[in-house]
């Protein structure tokens, strides 16, 4: 599978992760390691898609690990997760209260927290009889009006201790035409 380096046409705001991901992995190879080594390497890849913006992170046995930028999928150059090694990550992630429903339904949907990286909302799933995982990033930082190019006049209703309730004139307008 193509990584990210040396690739001709990657768009510009993918440049950034390649260093993460180069930092990340010294050598490329199977991810087959020691337990405390295996978590790490599971960090490195949450720390790297974090560091280069990505939103979602999805791993498979045998297969690149891919990287959602900008709303492209993007395969990155790491070892390629083993059944192994996937095994033993799910195993760790998987909070106790979830490890019954994952057993019986084969998927979970939790809330993985790294403190050393964030929030990632988690599906862990088996595909092919083989687990499968997809993260997303949730943000903690709350954007400004100013990032999120909204009108100066939302910001001033927001911030107003009197907000303008437009809500009940909507509930007054349904129930009243109702009757």
């Amino acid at each position: 599978p193509r990584g990210l380096r040396g690739v001709a046409g990657v768009h510009e705001s993918h440049a950034s992760i390649a260093g993460a991901i180069d930092s990340a992995f010294a050598a490329p190879g199977r991810l087959e390691r020691s337990a405390l080594l295996r978590m790490q390497i599971f960090q490195r890849l949450l720390r790297a898609a974090v560091d280069g913006d990505a939103s979602d992170i999805h791993l498979k046995i045998d297969g690149p690990v891919f990287f959602r930028i900008h709303g492209e999928l993007v395969a990155i150059e790491a070892p390629a997760p083993t059944a192994e090694w996937m095994n033993k990550v799910v195993e760790q992630v998987v909070p106790p209260h979830a490890k019954e429903r994952l057993a019986a339904d084969r998927e979970v949907d939790f809330s993985y927290y790294d403190p050393e990286v964030g929030r990632f909302r988690t599906n862990v799933y088996q595909q092919t009889g083989e687990w499968c995982v997809a993260m997303r990033y949730v943000k903690t930082k709350v954007p400004s009006f100013e990032e999120l190019c909204l009108l100066p006049v939302l910001k001033k209703i927001a911030e107003s201790p009197t907000r303008p309730v437009a809500g009940s004139m909507v509930m007054r307008t349904l129930l009243t035409s109702s009757l």
